[in-house]
């Protein structure tokens, strides 16, 4: 057979061409590929003016406190909160609340949300340090702020049986594979 090697050492050597269509075939049922399909927004949910109240989780750059203003011109409610070292109201629609998981979590049980409550957004995953600052302290800190209390903030709402949308928000986002949209 021209395919194969001569035999050395009791081995025998075989090209990775011919082994290729061997090893492809029974892997073909097992792998796949996701793929995202984008949506009209129109059919991805209801119109803003049919939503009920926002909870916003503020970061510290003005991003959240400028949607707010944004959704409230649109007429909606919003409930805006601001990370601190405990559970505080400052207002009647904001205070601050801690970015440890279950402190945050037991914080949301403490506040008189409304049902109605219709889209969650955590912004604090926008704080974290750019590529060029992270060291490991840092590192820790920003997973905390943003994984942590995105986990807390999961935690509560799913207790709560909440099923509206969540909006976890990050920056410096990468693509999968190169030239993939983000």
């Amino acid at each position: 057979d021209r395919e194969r090697q001569p035999v050395l050492g009791g081995r025998q050597r075989t090209r990775r061409e011919v082994l290729s269509p061997a090893t492809q075939a029974p892997l073909d049922g097992w792998l796949y590929e996701r793929r995202w399909e984008p949506l009209a927004l129109e059919a991805a949910g209801t119109t803003p003016t049919e939503r009920g109240p926002c909870l916003i989780l503020a970061d510290e750059r003005g991003l959240g406190l400028q949607l707010v203003r944004a959704l409230e011109r649109d007429g909606r409610t919003c409930l805006l909160a601001f990370r601190g070292q405990t559970f505080r109201a400052l207002e009647d629609s904001r205070f601050e609340l801690p970015q440890d998981p279950e402190a945050l979590a037991e914080a949301l049980r403490a506040l008189p949300l409304p049902t109605s409550l219709s889209d969650v957004i955590l912004l604090w995953g926008l704080d974290g340090a750019d590529a060029a600052d992270l060291d490991p302290a840092r590192l820790d800190a920003d997973t905390l702020r943003g994984c942590g209390s995105g986990l807390g903030l999961l935690r509560y709402l799913i207790e709560r049986g909440y099923s509206q949308a969540v909006w976890l928000v990050t920056r410096g986002a990468q693509a999968v594979s190169a030239g993939q949209p983000l």
